[in-house]
């Protein structure tokens, strides 16, 4: 296959959503996590690639390895393949936490910018499992003659998938078919105003326990948590007393990220706050560079430690020799423990929305709050917004059905300024025994979803979703579009 054959600008007009890489995407509404409300999974690539490109848009030089070979890239007819591999089949350590120590291990001293061996010994002391790796590296292996007689490995297990489902792992490996030939260490050297405003804060709080006893799900950010049964409990206060010296320095170099957390706060499953960890400090790297937190704004008060060294706009003074963890020449431990959610996550790998979406109790309560002069400032923004030309017939009909399966009357009056009519009777489905009929059934329901068309003239039998089902039907017949906010059953209307 010519990787060059379709270039950007013809590649574009796929017609369905695909990665950067040009595998097709089924759900680009929803992040991969543990059963339908666990936390969101790390190998959802392509929520990391599609924040991770929203955040920036420049790339520096490979931390680990600027220059190398065995990283092959497959051109497919479903998208790009990427095999990044190693000249030995196996590596250093087994889990990803302890790369960057790993890494930094094995690179210059960070003092005199040198390699030296006894800083890789001593951190992969701790570390036995390196064991295997060292015993590539030190043999003649470990220095290989050249490209062509050098061997490769994928290193990390993949998974096979046929069409039936049926899994199996598998390695990739890489011989040469001209032998492997090394360099042994003789020939290898040859080669050589006192008014101030103030806010008091408040929280709510559910015993997880609980959450199954409300009709909404807590950690769907798109609903509140009603203060009559969760009220308000006051725990301190927020005074403006001053303000900022210098702009530049206070403000556009203060960064925010929800991930930053103390001992006592921990994040929940909320699937958009598990995407904000990432994307808030990602963005901020980009934006200020991988030290922002070394800005006075953005820096901790109390003492801290760390071996995230160097990097672009570090003004950080170190002259320690150790920038790895552990070692025995740095006292520095593992703080005391604090406790986490004990809570089990168990499931299955799903892109899904949650169980208790009920998109429209709430905001049809909301509505029926209000006093009637303030609903009536409500319909006539609606109103407005829905006039503008370039907002077609179907969209504005979708908007009138989702605001009268919040309100009834709430649709009606915006049908009304907007001279759609939303009324028409309908006679009862004919019985199971009429020439024709064929029920719903709960696939063609669930495809079909809330608020889906049909057009009257083309249906041929009357059938509904089951009431379990609870589905909102629309119907259309010519130019005119009807809205029903009832459930049509068999027999009944």
């Amino acid at each position: 296959m010519d990787p060059y054959k379709h270039r950007p600008s013809s590649a574009f007009n796929s017609p369905y959503w695909t990665t950067n890489s040009g595998a097709p995407i089924w759900n680009n509404n929803s992040s991969l996590t543990v059963g339908s409300r666990g936390p969101i999974l790390l190998e959802d690539y392509h929520l990391v690639e599609k924040i991770a490109n929203f955040d920036r848009e420049r790339i520096p030089e490979r931390v680990v390895h600027a220059r190398s070979s065995d990283a092959l890239k497959f051109y497919t007819r479903e998208g790009n393949f990427d095999l990044v591999g190693n000249n030995f089949p196996v590596f250093f350590v087994r889990d990803g936490m302890k790369f960057p120590d790993m890494v930094h291990a094995l690179k210059p001293n960070p003092k005199s910018h040198i390699q030296e061996n006894w800083r890789i010994l001593d951190f992969f002391s701790h570390h036995p499992e390196s064991l295997h790796m060292f015993s590539f590296l030190f043999d003649d292996l470990g220095v290989p003659q050249d490209y062509r007689h050098m061997e490769g490995a994928g290193v990390n297990t993949y998974t096979l998938i046929n069409k039936a489902g049926k899994a199996h792992y598998v390695k990739f490996h890489w011989k040469p078919t001209c032998g492997v030939k090394c360099l042994l260490e003789e020939e290898a050297i040859k080669v050589g105003a006192g008014n101030y405003p103030e806010w008091k804060l408040f929280i709510q709080t559910i015993d997880p326990d609980h959450e199954d006893r409300f009709d909404f799900d807590p950690l769907d950010v798109t609903k509140i948590w009603p203060e009559d049964i969760l009220p308000l409990q006051p725990v301190g206060r927020l005074v403006l007393n001053k303000n900022i010296d210098n702009f530049f320095a206070e403000n556009e170099q203060l960064a925010f990220c929800p991930a930053i957390v103390v001992p006592g706060i921990y994040y929940s499953d909320d699937k958009l706050l598990q995407t904000r960890i990432f994307s808030y400090s990602d963005t901020q790297r980009h934006r200020l560079g991988p030290n922002y937190l070394q800005l006075p704004v953005n820096a901790p008060k109390c003492v801290h430690h760390n071996n995230h060294h160097e990097g672009f706009m570090n003004f950080m003074h170190r002259d320690e020799e150790i920038n790895y963890f552990s070692s025995r020449h740095d006292p520095s431990r593992h703080a005391e423990r604090f406790p986490i959610p004990p809570a089990v996550c168990s499931g299955r790998r799903e892109k899904c929305i949650t169980e208790k979406e009920n998109n429209f109790k709430q905001p049809g309560e909301r509505y029926r709050s209000w006093e009637p002069d303030r609903q009536e400032r409500f319909v006539r923004r609606w109103v407005d917004a829905l006039s503008e030309p370039r907002v077609t017939h179907e969209v504005r009909s979708i908007w009138i059905s989702y605001w009268s399966q919040a309100d009834k009357s709430l649709g009606q009056k915006l049908a009304s300024h907007l001279n759609i009519e939303t009324t028409k009777k309908i006679k009862t489905c004919p019985s199971k025994e009429c020439p024709g009929f064929q029920p719903w059934t709960p696939e063609k329901v669930h495809e079909l979803g809330p608020g889906a068309t049909f057009n009257i003239e083309s249906v041929q039998s009357w059938a509904a979703a089951p009431q379990s089902q609870g589905n909102w039907l629309r119907f259309a017949t010519g130019d005119n579009l009807y809205l029903f906010t009832v459930v049509i059953k068999c027999g009944t209307a």
